[in-house]
C-alpha cells in the first residue's frame, strides 16, 4: 500500500471514530476534481450557478450522510462523486425550471442537497 493510500485510509478510520477534521481533510482531497466536473457540467449555465457553491453543497451534504457510510477509502471516492452528481443535477433542473418559470433567483430556493441517503 502506497504511503497516501495509507494516509487517506488513518484518515476514513478517524473520521469513522468521529473526527470531522479527518473527514474534512477526505473531502478536501477530491475537492478539485469535484470542482472540474462541476465546472463540466454548468458551463452552459455558469454565471447563474457557481461551480463553487455546488461543490459546497456536496461538503455538507457529505458530512450530514457520512454516519451512514460503511465503504472503504476507493468507495468513499465513488460514494463523493455520487452525491455530488446528484447536486449538479439538482442544480441544473432548479436552473432550467427557473428559466422556464422566468425567475431569476438562486437555485438554492426549494434544493436539498442530495445527502446520499440511499447508499
Amino acid at each position: 500500500m502506497s504511503q497516501p493510500d495509507e494516509h487517506q485510509q488513518s484518515l476514513l478510520q478517524a473520521a469513522k471514530n468521529g473526527d470531522d477534521d479527518a473527514l474534512g481533510e477526505l473531502i478536501e482531497h477530491s475537492r478539485p476534481l469535484l470542482r472540474a466536473d462541476a465546472q463540466r457540467t454548468l458551463r452552459d449555465i455558469q454565471g447563474r450557478v457557481d461551480a463553487s457553491d455546488v461543490v459546497q453543497m456536496t461538503w455538507w451534504s457529505a458530512f450530514r450522510a457520512f454516519p451512514r457510510f460503511t465503504g472503504d477509502v476507493d468507495a468513499f471516492v465513488g460514494w463523493l462523486r455520487k452525491i455530488h452528481e446528484r447536486n449538479l443535477q439538482d442544480a441544473v433542473r432548479d436552473q432550467n425550471a427557473e428559466k422556464r418559470n422566468g425567475d431569476r433567483g438562486p437555485f438554492e430556493t426549494g434544493t436539498q442537497c442530495s445527502s446520499g441517503d440511499d447508499e
